[in-house]
C-alpha cells in the first residue's frame, strides 16, 4: 500500500511537471545507454527506451508538443550540419552506390510494412508507425503525426503511429546490434584492421593494419603560411589523416574541408602515429 502511494505520487508529480519528466527520462536513458553487454551498448537510443518504459507507467505522462517539435528541429538541423557536406561529397565517389543500397533497404522495409498491413489487419497509421520504427526514423514518425493532424485526425487514431513505432523501434535496434555482433563473431571481423587495410590498399601503401588510430592536437607554428584549404592540404601532402576540431582564439568549432589554418591555431587530427607525425612536422 505504501509503495502504491509513493508510485502514484511520483506519477502525479511527473504528470504535472513535464520538464522534470523530460530530464529524469534523459538521465535514466543516459545511464541505460552506457550499459555494455558483450561489447555493445544502446548509446543515445537508451533515452528512447527509457521514455518508452516511463510512458508505459501511465497514459497521462506526456510532454508538451513544443518540446518534441523543438527536439526534432534541432535533431534535423545538427544532422544536416554534421553530414550535409559529406553527403554531397560522397556522391562523387562510391556514395551513389551506397545511396542506392539505402534506397533499396527503404523499399524493402516499405514492402514488409505493407505486407503487415494486409496480413495482420493493421490500420494505415499503425503500419506507417511500424515502417518508421523499423528504420529508427523519428523525423519520419513526426511527419506522419503532423500529416494526421492536418487531416483532422484526433486521438486515439493520432497515437496509433506512435504505438507502431514504439513496437518496431526496439526490435530494429536490438536486431541490428545482434546481427552485427553475430557477423563479427562468425566471420572474425576486426573493423579497425578492415578500415586500415582498405585505406592503405586504395593508396597503394604498405600494409599498416596493425597501426593504432589515435587523435592528436597540433599547434600550427608561426612558420606556417600556406593559404591552402584543409582538403587541398591533405591531398597535396598525401596525408592519411582527418581533421575534426579547430580552436582559434577562444572559440572551438568543428573544422570543415574548406577551412584555412593560421599560425596559432590548435587543430585536432585523427590517424595513425606515422601519419600524424607527418602532419605535425609540416604544421608545427
Amino acid at each position: 500500500m505504501i509503495f502504491e502511494n509513493i508510485a502514484s505520487g511520483v506519477v502525479d508529480l511527473f504528470a504535472t511537471t513535464p520538464l522534470l519528466l523530460l530530464f529524469v527520462v534523459a538521465a535514466l536513458g543516459y545511464l541505460l545507454g552506457h550499459i555494455n553487454v558483450g561489447g555493445a551498448s544502446l548509446g543515445v537510443a537508451g533515452v528512447l527506451f527509457a521514455g518508452l518504459a516511463v510512458g508505459a507507467l501511465d497514459p497521462g505522462l506526456r510532454l508538451p508538443d513544443l518540446i518534441y517539435q523543438l527536439g526534432l528541429v534541432l535533431f534535423v538541423y545538427t544532422v544536416g550540419l554534421s553530414s550535409g557536406t559529406a553527403f554531397f561529397t560522397s556522391l562523387r565517389g562510391r556514395g551513389m552506390r551506397y545511396n542506392l543500397l539505402v534506397l533499396a533497404i527503404i523499399l524493402v522495409a516499405a514492402g514488409l510494412a505493407s505486407a503487415a498491413y494486409f496480413t495482420l489487419g493493421l490500420t494505415a497509421p499503425q503500419a506507417a508507425g511500424v515502417f518508421t520504427g523499423s528504420l529508427t526514423n523519428t523525423p519520419a514518425l513526426a511527419g506522419v503525426v503532423e500529416y494526421l493532424k492536418l487531416a483532422g485526425v484526433s486521438d486515439p487514431t493520432l497515437s496509433e503511429p506512435v504505438v507502431g513505432y514504439s513496437l518496431a523501434y526496439p526490435v530494429s535496434v536490438l536486431g541490428m546490434i545482434l546481427a552485427i555482433y553475430t557477423a563479427q563473431r562468425v566471420w572474425h571481423i576486426n573493423y579497425r584492421t578492415e578500415a586500415s587495410n582498405d585505406v592503405h590498399k586504395s593508396n597503394g601503401d604498405a600494409d599498416t593494419s596493425g597501426a593504432e588510430i589515435i587523435n592528436r592536437t597540433i599547434l600550427v607554428g608561426p612558420q606556417y603560411q600556406s593559404k591552402q584549404t584543409i582538403s587541398e592540404l591533405v591531398t597535396s601532402q598525401g596525408w592519411d589523416v582527418m581533421f575534426s576540431r579547430l580552436r582559434r582564439g577562444g572559440s572551438l568549432a568543428l573544422v570543415g574541408g574548406k577551412a584555412v589554418l593560421q599560425p596559432g591555431d590548435l587543430v585536432t587530427a585523427v590517424g595513425n602515429s606515422a601519419e600524424l607525425d607527418k602532419a605535425t612536422a609540416y604544421l608545427g
